[in-house]
């Protein structure tokens, strides 16, 4: 999940250096709520600095609204059986990066309607990702096809 800061009193992006690390995590504001932040050349932060016009040293960090941006992953999706007679054959949906097989039922479950009702929870449903058979654990990855099947007895 990528985090994005906001100055919300200045109403343009900004960028505060330093806060993803080199190893794709990212570090905490600490006393985000009283803390003030410098800018290069801007001088030192303090009481008695006037800050220049706009975003820059003397900010307040409260001012500044951390938006989290999710990463969005491509899934197809293809129903069988009676599934495929009410939901039709397939469709491309993009969930957020981390979904589950599970979540992704849930996902849809949420759209309401036949989803719904023929994806519930306690409905006897079994999933495929990239044709081998899984569970609601499954971690779905971006391109991959997720099948949705009811379960099949033979004879």
């Amino acid at each position: 999940m990528s985090i994005g800061f906001v100055h919300t009193g200045a109403g343009r992006p900004l960028h505060l250096g330093g806060v993803g690390a080199a190893d794709g995590g990212v570090r905490p504001l600490a006393a985000a709520s009283t803390a003030r932040m410098s800018q290069p050349g801007a001088g030192p932060a303090h009481a008695g600095h006037q800050p220049r016009a706009g975003v820059g040293a003397g900010t307040p960090l409260r001012s500044l609204v951390a938006v989290a941006i999710p990463v969005m992953i491509q899934l197809q999706l293809r129903y069988f059986a009676s599934l495929r007679e009410a939901l039709g054959a397939s469709e491309s949906i993009a969930v957020p990066e981390g979904t589950t097989v599970g979540g992704l039922r849930g996902l849809l479950v949420a759209r309401g309607g036949l989803h719904a009702e023929l994806l519930a929870p306690g409905r006897p449903v079994r999933a495929a990702v990239s044709q081998q058979v899984c569970g609601d654990d499954t971690l779905l990855s971006d391109g991959v096809e997720v099948a949705f099947f009811p379960p099949v007895t033979g004879g």
